[in-house]
């Protein structure tokens, strides 16, 4: 493993956020009066997720015109609802890695308001080194990752990315290592970190 690593945020690091999303959603679409508010399934939040905000909110497919308003009220639910935790044994595993040395970024396709803000109220800033989140323009996991290597002044060749399985492709176009969060690689990869 290279000692500069790439977490993705959502449901990698974070706990299942499609729940939480599964709710702004139905918020938003209640808000405008649309008949998805009863018909929207956990599977169309699902098939959402890495879709940049600047991408959801313009879709006149699923709002007509009246995007900003559900966005409004998708963020008014967002901020209503418990930040989703951390997994189980992440704050664990990002202590370890930062007292090993290891640079941690963290990508998500979450605002970076809202990125730093979930990451700060769940404590994890102190072991990342830094946040990639999206600046409400339409941003490609490619892009994130990009915009990691730039910042950090970093080849790809010296990272890995431990992200959900949807960051895989991007990954490896970039020439980066791939570790799928939560797979049988990534937990005997970090129990062997830990003993050693």
């Amino acid at each position: 493993m290279k000692n500069n690593i790439i977490f993705g945020w959502d449901n990698a690091l974070q706990g299942e956020t499609y729940p939480k999303a599964h709710l702004c959603y139905q918020a938003a679409f209640a808000a405008i009066g649309s008949p998805r508010a009863e018909t929207w399934t956990l599977e169309d939040t699902k098939g959402m997720q890495g879709i940049s905000p600047a991408d959801i909110w313009g879709n006149a497919d699923l709002w007509g015109g009246r995007g900003e308003e559900a966005k409004q009220a998708f963020y008014a639910k967002f901020e209503e609802l418990p930040v989703v935790p951390l997994r189980e044994g992440a704050v664990a595993l990002l202590s370890i890695l930062a007292n090993s040395c290891y640079s941690i970024y963290v990508v998500s396709n979450k605002t970076q308001e809202i990125l730093d803000y979930e990451a700060a109220e769940l404590r994890a800033v102190e072991f990342i080194d830094e946040t990639f989140g999206t600046e409400g323009v339409p941003t490609s996991r490619q892009e994130l990752l990009l915009r990691v290597l730039d910042k950090a002044d970093i080849d790809s060749d010296e990272v890995t990315v431990i992200a959900n399985a949807k960051y895989r492709e991007a990954a490896e176009e970039l020439g980066m290592e791939f570790i799928e969060a939560g797979s049988e690689t990534f937990r005997r990869l970090f129990s062997a970190e830990i003993k050693e």
